[in-house]
């Protein structure tokens, strides 16, 4: 009846009009008995002098103690208040509610909190020495006031402490999807004073928190949240995690996970998205801290029942279930952030790349060889997302990018994109290198390995300005300690990767080859046809793929140093047929006519490269007689070339020679020529 009064106040004039007498005297102060409250009113819940409105609120904080019993009864007509279409009412119905669940947790938490208190103080007493006398009890002794108390007083102050809090909460997820957006902010508000004031006391409401968090950036609800409601809820979200994953279950601790994945992938703010990943981060680090915990509390617990009672298997279960929770918190991190991978914003994507990178490499030593499956399998779909499938466009898409965006527009876009690539390179490398040891007997890892060294050798092809990268990845992998030790237990890792070296040598080579002869049969047909196009053959040039070829070479001279220990993994074959492969990239040797159509420029790259060859070489000794023959065989042919080198400087040389005195000529018969009285 009070609160069906208290929507009475809220009568427009042509409303009021239609009211009996007795009906006015009811609504109408009796101090202004013609005046009625109606929408245009400045009503504050302050200033409200409302019987009913007053006697509600304190009918309902009279009878807290026993608030589950009329609790249905509470929320409905607390619905009736929230969903009237005054928005003053509808915040008092708000406040109302904040202020009954506070007075709730509050007391509950303080009466909670005596009787851990008094437990502590009863044990301690128990505790004391025996040679304290303690007086006998008397059947004629009073009963202390403290033995009886209120009858309603403790019988539900657990149940309002622990199982009534989810229907304390519950009323927040259908007022979440009310019509009335002011409605849908306030609950978020309210939610914040909840874990402001009451966080700790929070217990079994946990899940409605984090589900109703959860509805927020949620597809479903998207169109409906403004951007204000997003940031108040994402608030809460980095309360809970900085403050209150110690007060959470296990349990919702999933939720939350999946509630930061939701307010990374929206797109109405990218500052959240951007600080949703080092949430993630913030969680993933919790679970580890929390799992190193556990397993020392464990162990120690384990090595004193061992000792007395022999419940070392129990404590062992116990840490391996607490092991497979934990792995599975991480996996589904992981799983998020392999959704931000491939967002279309740069610095969300390259953000998530590094995330999951350094999360499985911090947590990488913890997950069991079951949970690292699922991780390889993360990593082969971000492999094929991100580099192989070149998720960010095909090459039609791409030419439309082009005209859309200016050179410096474009540029920009595809530098963030190839950053990305090498994210996703250096991570898988980086997972090769330091935990190869704990899956490399696995299939599913085996699988991945191959497809790795595959997408290496395709890097030519789908993104030749990353390929250096990858080179760079496969010489970490090959001189970790764990590598060099599986490869002690299985050679075939060791034969994959120096073929891999062999196969990216011949490709940039052959490449590199195709391109240098296109240009050089160009310029000298031109230069036989005496075109004026001729000239453009001495334009300032590179050599194509030079990087790769650098980052090649260099790589394998680090791979052949003697003091290195991958030295000693190499067997004579396959030094033999890598250098036989090094010969690839020396690549225009053949070319003996067009050799001298090649400008200046290439030619200086060309013997630079050819040092760095020579320096493979130069750390060899000392060779086994069966390497030696084709080693000097090698540098022969390349004193050869040398001398085709010499024999082109000398070309350019007296060129460049002919040309000077060809001006000196001219300049001087002009100085010699007397000046035109009509010169202007």
């Amino acid at each position: 009846s009070l609160a069906g009064l208290a929507t009475t106040l809220d009568k427009t004039p042509s409303m009021a009009a239609t009211l009996t007498k007795s009906e006015k005297m009811r609504v109408t102060p009796p101090n202004n008995k013609k005046k009625l409250l109606s929408s245009d009113d400045a009503i504050s819940v302050d200033k409200v002098k409302s019987f009913a409105l007053r006697k509600f609120v304190q009918t309902i904080e009279v009878n807290i103690f026993r608030l589950d019993k009329i609790w249905d009864h509470v929320i409905a007509h607390l619905h009736v208040l929230m969903n009237y279409k005054n928005s003053i009412l509808r915040h008092f119905g708000i406040k109302t509610l904040i202020r009954i669940q506070l007075k709730v947790l509050i007391e509950s938490g303080k009466q909670k909190q005596k009787q851990k208190t008094k437990i502590q103080n009863e044990n301690k007493l128990v505790q004391l020495p025996l040679q304290i006398s303690v007086p006998p009890k008397s059947s004629s002794s009073t009963v202390s006031p403290h033995k009886h108390p209120h009858p309603h007083h403790h019988v539900h102050t657990t149940e309002l402490s622990e199982d009534f809090q989810v229907r304390l909460f519950s009323p927040y997820l259908k007022l979440f999807k009310s019509k009335y957006a002011d409605t849908r902010e306030h609950v978020i508000r309210a939610v914040s004073q909840l874990l402001e004031n009451a966080g700790e006391y929070i217990s079994t409401g946990w899940p409605t928190i984090v589900e109703l968090l959860h509805h927020v950036p949620s597809s479903q609800t998207h169109h409906t949240v403004t951007s204000q409601c997003l940031k108040l809820a994402f608030d809460d979200v980095r309360l809970i995690a900085s403050d209150f994953l110690d007060c959470l279950p296990r349990h919702c601790i999933l939720g939350l996970i999946h509630a930061v994945g939701l307010f990374g992938k929206q797109v109405k703010d990218n500052s959240l998205s951007y600080s949703s990943i080092g949430l993630l981060w913030k969680i993933s680090d919790y679970i580890t801290l929390i799992t190193d915990q556990d397993k020392t509390s464990s162990s120690n617990k384990s090595d004193d029942d061992d000792a007395t009672t022999g419940k070392q298997t129990k404590a062992n279960a116990g840490i391996e279930n607490l092991i497979e929770i934990a792995d599975g918190l991480q996996i589904e991190i992981f799983k998020q952030l392999k959704v931000l991978c491939v967002d279309h914003r740069a610095d969300v994507r390259n953000c998530a790349m590094q995330t999951i990178n350094s999360a499985l490499v911090a947590y990488g030593d913890r997950l069991a060889v079951k949970s690292w499956m699922d991780c390889i399998e993360i990593l082969t779909v971000l492999l094929t997302d991100v580099v192989v499938k070149r998720t960010r466009l095909n090459q039609q898409q791409d030419e439309q990018k082009r005209e859309e965006m200016s050179k410096r527009e474009y540029r920009a876009w595809k530098k963030k994109w190839n950053e990305t690539e090498r994210h996703c390179i250096l991570g898988g490398a980086r997972i090769c290198k330091m935990f190869i040891r704990k899956v490399h007997t696995e299939t599913q890892f085996r699988a991945y390995w191959t497809y790795y060294l595959d997408t290496i050798i395709k890097l030519l092809e789908l993104n030749p300005e990353i390929a250096s990268t990858g080179i760079d990845c496969l010489q970490k992998i090959a001189q970790s300690a764990d590598f060099i030790y599986c490869c002690g237990q299985n050679k075939r890792y060791w034969t994959e990767i120096i073929s891999c070296y062999e196969s990216m040598i011949r490709n940039v080579g052959h490449k590199e080859y195709e391109a240098l002869t296109a240009v050089a049969n160009s310029a000298y047909l031109n230069e036989n046809n005496n075109n004026d196009a001729a000239s453009t053959s001495t334009e300032p040039l590179t050599l194509p793929f030079a990087d790769v070829c650098d980052a090649m070479m260099d790589s394998i001279k680090e791979l052949l140093n003697p003091t290195m220990p991958s030295r000693a993994l190499f067997e004579v074959a396959q030094i033999e047929q890598l250098l036989h492969n090094l010969d690839h990239l020396i690549s225009d040797k053949h070319l003996e006519h067009n050799l001298t159509a090649q400008p200046l420029e290439i030619l200086d790259a060309r013997l630079s490269r050819l040092k760095r060859l020579l320096l493979i070489y130069q750390q060899l000794a000392p060779l086994s007689p069966s390497l030696a023959k084709p080693v000097i065989a090698k540098i022969a042919s390349y004193l050869s070339y040398v001398s085709k080198c010499c024999h082109c400087y000398h070309r350019y040389a007296k060129k460049i020679e002919d040309e000077q005195n060809t001006n000196n000529a001219q300049n001087q018969n002009n100085a010699n020529k007397p000046r035109s009285s009509n010169f202007t």
